[in-house]
């Protein structure tokens, strides 16, 4: 055994030959410039990675600590590792003078996470700009943020908060980080989960920020400010719409915010026959809708008059609409400047002007219009009850200036809660509450810190029952809004059922972690616990067959499937086939305090890309694959509202008493072209339909794949030409096949497809598309210039001799891909 001595002699060697391998390396790097060898940078590389390594496991060791500030600053350190991961990964290949910065960052790293060791309050003591995060109560994945502290904040009194949002910057992570530090605020910029407009994942990451930092921070309540350009811009509108009492005041800038203006100058307008639906769904996704919830938040909105981005049409006509309710809102239009032209300082300035704005925490007069009861509160007053789902609610409050008589007026209210209590209307007595006219409730306000004052509308009898309550109330996306956990059959089941099943599983899972950079909870049926009932909503892929969870409250459920029987009955009626298939949303009859969301269909044909399916008939990409319903029937002529064998939303008590039903229209299901389902078995002959062959892989982010029919389920035409067979698809798209032995060619016939839509001349102008056919990863065809509508309709005939796996590609080519639209690759064809 090794003596002390030479132990410590054997250390110090250690660390000597550990310096001068850093200083060797150092000087490599310095004098490679850019032509630094791929070795040397393999080694820089390697030992910022090993270094980082060390730190994830010396802060993840620290995040049960039972003190709060070491498990906020472990989970703080947690986000600075992942982003230097990140910035190792992307920046040092692009530019070598970026190690400096990043290797000094993990030191600096290194040193938090050894505070933190020794019992330190690492976030007291910070400042500048640094990385914040939370854990997501929907997936448990650590959520960054950025924040900057200025020197002068010492916790002695609170301090303004600016929210900075951030611009459309896809799916990459880190976005809005680092956040400009300002002096006499703290400034926050949400990661918002990439590419949302602050709506659903990014509306509820802005709201866990917003609570998070007043966590850590003494922040003022009543001077919380919001500002964002483009998408930020949105998110201002849509946020302060939605949450009107949590802010002072906002800086929408170049936002959109009215659907109308996209129908009217992008043509983005889907039309059928269930027109009030569709005005409906389009309706609740804009702030122009509750435009008047603004009433008590002042507003300096920025616009550009040549802006061809977000035409300028959205601001004008939201300002308007924020006026006519009565709102304080100034407009600043720069004519002629595009989006982002602005004059370089417009922003600070617009701030400064909402910054001496004070949040009134009790105004005289609130609006409150909602679809829903999550954004059913507007300062003092809440929607607790619809009375009909499927319209629009509102309520118009208004108290007295002696505060002794408050005047609701409601349009499909059903009950309200009064959040005001003795201490805030400053008065003591009596007070008469009158609802219509109707005088509902005399008598005290609840005392300070009490429950809310809840009245039911005159002349309905308080309910009872299982009742929709605010985050239990669908439609099936809202699970998806809170801690869920997808719940995998074990048992036996058909072969077919279970492959098809454990795909669905997966592509959700991929697509979940492409968009929102975590990896869903997924649990085995005979692992799910009380526990994770009382914790979580719980998600089925699939039939009762082969899932204990699914069989144990089947009975108990709405909507029944039956894969033996080949049908799924529902309360209207019963439905035949194996292409049939219901998606659909209740509370768990295990633990009604939570809801379970099922996909199942009558056999494994109707699982085929469910999770996919259903959902993009409103243009913009963030809503694609959006679950609107609390239940749908569906088959292999579904594309639409109108092609559903039936769809809709419960009412208040969970029955279609107070909901809302469509039923599919007969016409409309006749011409729509069956959506076919690949096999999982090859075809025989010596021609075989690409589309008959279910692909190994599907990597398509706005949509399912049709086969034998558009991306949007009609008939694909390229140029001029229809045709009955192929594959209709979204760029960008990449669709991989395993092929057996024996085939030597694929041809097709590929372009873009108008799929049902006038061609906005914008559109025309911009858009698109290179395809490219891969086998075992080699390039063996792709379009010379890249597909546009002017030269649409290109010929495919490539040798795939040997090739075992062939990968079919769109890429995007030109225009923004809020723009870019369907294509195809028709008439395709494996040949022997």
């Amino acid at each position: 055994m090794a003596t002390p001595h030479v132990q410590g002699e054997n250390t110090v060697r250690t660390h000597a030959t550990r310096a001068i391998v850093h200083v060797c390396l150092l000087f490599l790097a310095a004098g490679c410039g850019g032509d630094r060898p791929p070795l040397i940078q393999g080694l820089l590389r390697d030992r910022m990675v090993a270094r980082l390594d060390a730190a994830h496991s010396r802060a993840e060791a620290l995040r049960d600590a039972p003190d709060a500030w070491t498990r906020r600053g472990a989970t703080s350190c947690l986000a600075e590792e992942a982003y230097l991961r990140h910035r190792v990964k992307v920046q040092i290949d692009r530019n070598h003078r970026q190690w400096g910065g990043i290797r000094r960052s993990i030191e600096a790293l290194e040193k938090d996470t050894g505070f933190l060791e020794k019992g330190g309050d690492l976030i007291a003591r910070k400042r500048g700009t640094f990385l914040q995060a939370y854990v997501s109560h929907i997936d448990g994945s650590v959520q960054p943020y950025s924040i900057g502290v200025p020197a002068e904040y010492t916790g002695g009194k609170p301090f303004p908060l600016v929210v900075r949002l951030h611009g459309h910057g896809g799916f990459r992570p880190f976005q809005g980080h680092p956040v400009s530090v300002l002096r006499g605020a703290i400034s926050v910029a949400p990661h918002g989960r990439g590419a949302s407009d602050y709506m659903g994942m990014g509306e509820d990451d802005v709201l866990q920020v917003l609570a998070d930092v007043q966590r850590s921070h003494r922040i003022d309540p009543d001077r919380i400010y919001l500002i964002g350009h483009s998408m930020g811009g949105t998110g201002c509108w849509a946020l302060a719409c939605r949450h009107p009492q949590l802010f002072a005041g906002i800086v929408p800038i170049a936002g959109n915010a009215d659907y109308r203006v996209w129908e009217r100058e992008w043509l983005w307008k889907r039309r059928g026959a269930f027109e009030e639906l569709r005005e409906f769904l389009r309706a609740a996704d804009s702030p122009i809708t509750f435009a008047g919830n603004l009433i008590n938040v002042p507003a300096v909105c920025v616009h550009g008059g040549g802006d061809t981005v977000v035409p300028p049409g959205h601001a004008r006509s939201m300002v308007g609409a924020v006026k006519a309710a009565g709102g304080n809102v100034r407009y600043l239009e720069f004519l002629g400047a595009g989006h982002g032209r602005f004059p370089a300082n417009i922003a600070q300035l617009a701030l400064a002007e909402i910054a001496s704005h004070v949040r009134t925490p009790v105004p005289r007069k609130v609006l409150l219009t909602s679809e829903n009861l999550r954004h059913g509160r507007a300062h003092w007053i809440e929607i607790v009850s619809i009375t009909q789902y499927g319209k629009l609610a509102s309520a118009a409050a208004e108290l007295s200036p002696n505060a002794r008589v408050i005047r609701l007026r409601t349009e499909n209210v059903q009950s309200v809660a009064v959040h005001l209590d003795s201490a805030s209307a400053g008065f003591t007595a009596p007070v008469d509450v009158l609802w219509n006219d109707t005088m509902v409730y005399r008598g005290p306000l609840p005392r300070p810190g009490g429950k809310p004052l809840v009245l039911q509308r005159p002349g309905r009898p308080r309910p009872t029952g299982l009742r929709k309550q605010k985050g239990l109330e669908g439609p099936v996306s809202d699970v998806f809004l809170d801690s869920f956990i997808i719940v995998k059959g074990t048992g036996d089941c058909p072969r077919q059922q279970r492959e098809v099943e454990e795909r669905e599983i997966r592509h959700f899972c991929g697509e979940w972690e492409r968009r929102y950079g975590a990896v869903p909870r997924v649990k085995a049926d005979q692992e799910i616990g009380p526990d994770d009932m009382r914790t979580s909503h719980l998600v089925i892929f699939g039939g009762p067959q082969g899932n204990s969870f699914y069989q144990s409250i089947a009975a108990q459920l709405p909507i029944r499937v039956d894969p033996e029987k080949g049908t799924v009955t529902c309360p209207n009626g019963k439905y035949k086939g194996g292409d049939v298939g219901a998606i659909f949303c209740y509370p768990n009859p295990a633990n009604p305090r939570k809801l379970v969301a099922v996909f199942s269909g009558a056999s494994w044909w109707a699982l085929y890309q469910i999770s996919s399916r259903f959902g993009n008939w409103f243009d913009w990409g963030i809503f694609d694959g959006r679950k609107w319903f609390d239940y749908a029937v569906f088959d292999a002529r579904t594309k639409d509202p109108e092609t559903y064998l039936e769809c809709g939303f419960f009412g208040p008590g969970w029955t279609h008493k107070g909901g809302k039903r469509w039923k599919g229209l007969q016409l409309a299901r006749m011409v729509t072209p069956r959506m076919r389902v690949p096999g999982l078995a090859l075809p025989p002959g010596n021609r075989v339909a690409l589309s008959a062959l279910m692909p190994e892989e599907i990597d398509q982010m706005r949509g399912a794949v049709g086969f034998d029919r558009s991306f949007r389920g009609n008939h694909m035409v390229i140029g001029n030409s229809t045709y009955s067979s192929g594959l209709g698809v979204r760029a960008p798209s990449r669709i991989v096949y395993k092929l057996p032995d024996g085939f030597r060619r694929l041809s097709a016939v590929v372009g873009l497809d108008r799929d049902g839509d006038e061609v906005a001349a914008k559109r025309w102008a911009v858009e698109k598309a290179k395809f490219v056919v891969e086998g075992d990863g080699k390039v063996l065809f792709e379009t010379q210039q890249p597909v546009s509508w002017r030269k649409n309709a290109v010929a495919v005939d490539v040798d795939i001799s040997a090739v075992t796996e062939l990968v079919l590609r769109v890429k995007r080519a030109g225009g923004p891909v809020w723009l870019q639209g369907s294509a195809a690759w028709a008439n395709a064809y494996l040949e022997r």
